[in-house]
């Protein structure tokens, strides 16, 4: 019995499918469902002239003007920057204090390693003078430092860098040069 009813149902929801075929391709403007003798008739399918177009003119007949536009001028060539080396001076500015025990980079540390190391600036070795005294840390962090007085945070230092340079923690003028 449930066998009939289902067979009942497809058919059903064949039929309505085929009306809405029918209705909604006789809804369309020039569509016809009916055959008709002039649809059928040989003229219909014959091929059509192509559509005309007009010749481009060639460029000897068309008259051209120079205007004075504006002068593409060249880009300046990139000079390329040297090589870091052991040593090299690679920023200078302020440090302020971080509570790790490694040094966090800078802004323009960061820039100034891009060259050499790219995104792989941590775990480099720096040396951080203050005055004539120096301390060597490694980066193992990023400081989003802004300009203060004296000049812009070029490094935050760890507590330990602090005591090694005789200071309290604050801010103090700081050189950096890359060890590796």
């Amino acid at each position: 019995m449930t066998l009939g009813l289902t067979l009942r149902y497809i058919l059903l929801t064949l039929l309505v499918f085929l009306v809405l075929v029918i209705l909604s391709a006789s809804l369309r403007p020039g569509a016809s469902v009916v055959p008709s003798a002039q649809a059928a008739s040989p003229s219909r399918w014959t091929a059509q002239p192509p559509e005309v177009f007009r010749p481009l003119p060639s460029y000897s007949s068309a008259v051209m003007t120079a205007t004075p536009g504006p002068v593409a001028t060249p880009k300046p060539k990139r000079t390329p920057r040297p090589a870091l080396g052991h040593g090299q001076l690679i920023a200078k500015g302020v440090a302020t204090m971080t509570d790790t025990r490694c040094a966090a980079a800078g802004p323009a540390v960061r820039i100034a390693l891009d060259h050499k190391f790219g995104l792989h600036w941590r775990g480099q070795r720096v040396r951080v003078w203050f005055g004539a005294r120096a301390a060597d840390t490694w980066l193992c962090d990023w400081c989003a430092c802004r300009v203060r007085p004296g000049g812009p945070t070029v490094i935050d230092l760890p507590p330990w860098m602090f005591r090694a340079f005789g200071q309290r923690p604050g801010v103090i003028p700081v050189r950096v040069e890359l060890l590796r």
